[in-house]
């Protein structure tokens, strides 16, 4: 068994033994899943509580900023690869 393969098998075993078990390791994973496809990560959580204290204004001058930062990366001349050490 090669390296990457020992890792994570003994990766999986772990989990399986802080879990408590193989059935208890998927009820983990699967509610894991769950909350990121419902948008229940605790990431997301933190996300709607802090927009819901703002007041439409900050939220769309919060957007504004967003959009300019994408923008401004996207049309960052690339820099080329100097040959040079």
């Amino acid at each position: 068994m090669d390296f990457q393969l020992r890792l994570a098998h003994d990766l999986y075993r772990r989990a399986v033994n802080k879990a408590g078990g193989d059935r208890a390791l998927a009820d983990v994973v699967r509610d894991w899943i769950r909350q990121y496809v419902d948008g229940t990560t605790p990431q997301a959580l933190g996300g709607k509580a802090a927009a819901s204290r703002l007041t439409p204004e900050e939220r769309r001058a919060r957007a504004r900023r967003a959009i300019h930062a994408r923008w401004a990366r996207a049309a960052a001349p690339l820099k080329p690869k100097s040959d040079e050490p």
